[in-house]
């Protein structure tokens, strides 16, 4: 199941890529920009500041699924069959359908159509989320086809899968990055709803086979970006063969989809960080022996 293919990416590895988004994710982190990956199965958005409220995808749709509540459209889950007639009966395009079941050729085939922006920019494929290896099968037929037409190859992983799934990836993989969330244990289960132990074997165990790995690290306001947590992170960090991150600031561009999937965002009145404020948390890492890099 993917929620999107994204072309023309330039921050998801080198060069410019096609980032391919798997739906499903073993971790339910509060700050999550792309909570339509969460879910393994498709899910129907209506975002409300395009509506109109003409009510034509009332009309369209046959289960009777859709309403008009409180001035906003409204879909009973229960009864949507996901038949996309609301879909395309949309005039302002508020209604969309993220996931969508595609074999590995059917990516590969949207993926090769850049093929010349890669050879030019030293670009690829990049397989992200979710979890790409929440689905492990199809993320390692994606990487054995890209190898076999000769396209450069990334993945955006937390790490939270047996380790046995890591390694049959590994050697079809050109470049590695890998979320580090917390090294807190009781902080990363609150932060995100699992215990970080096999992440943090993990992480280890890649390290040793693939010291290129890079790690990084999503700054969370209230999670992970005090002097405490930090001076708890670089600590940890020392047992690792690692002298540099890569700091991924918070930001709440994602809050618009919680409210098209009808769900509550808890960092909706939270404010990105200043340039101070990053000054300070990257000052915080290098005094403690920890190169930020790319931030």
């Amino acid at each position: 199941m993917i929620s999107n293919i994204q072309r023309f990416c330039i921050h998801d590895g080198s060069g410019i890529r096609t980032t391919v988004f798997f739906k499903g994710c073993p971790l339910r982190c509060a700050w999550c920009a792309n909570p339509e990956t969460q879910h393994t199965c498709a899910e129907l958005m209506i975002y409300h500041a395009r509506c109109g409220q003409c009510q034509t995808c009332i009309s369209a749709c046959p289960a009777h699924a859709l309403s008009l509540n409180g001035g906003n459209i409204q879909v009973d889950t229960s009864q949507c069959t996901l038949c996309k007639l609301c879909v395309k009966a949309c005039p302002n395009r508020a209604i969309s359908i993220k996931g969508e079941v595609l074999c590995a050729q059917e990516i590969l085939d949207i993926v090769r159509r850049d093929k010349p922006f890669y050879q030019t920019s030293g670009g690829g494929m990049t397989l992200s989320g979710g979890e790409p290896l929440y689905q492990p099968e199809l993320a390692l037929e994606l990487l054995v086809l890209a190898k076999k037409y000769n396209i450069h190859t990334c993945i955006e992983t937390s790490l939270a899968c047996s380790f046995s799934v890591v390694e049959k990836v590994l050697p079809f993989l050109d470049e590695i990055y890998f979320d580090l969330k917390h090294t807190n244990n009781t902080k990363h289960k609150a932060g995100t709803g699992i215990s970080n132990t096999q992440i943090l074997d993990n992480i280890e165990h890649l390290l040793k086979q693939r010291p290129d790995a890079r790690m990084r690290i999503p700054v969370i306001p209230g999670f992970n970006d005090t002097e405490k947590d930090i001076l708890e992170i670089c600590r940890a960090l020392k047992e690792f063969p690692i002298s540099s991150v890569e700091l991924m600031w918070f930001h709440n561009l994602g809050n618009p989809k919680y409210s098209a999937l009808a769900r509550e965002y808890p960092y909706t009145h939270i404010s990105p960080f200043s340039d101070i404020d990053k000054k300070k948390i990257k000052d915080n890492y290098q005094a403690n022996g920890i190169v930020v890099i790319h931030s």
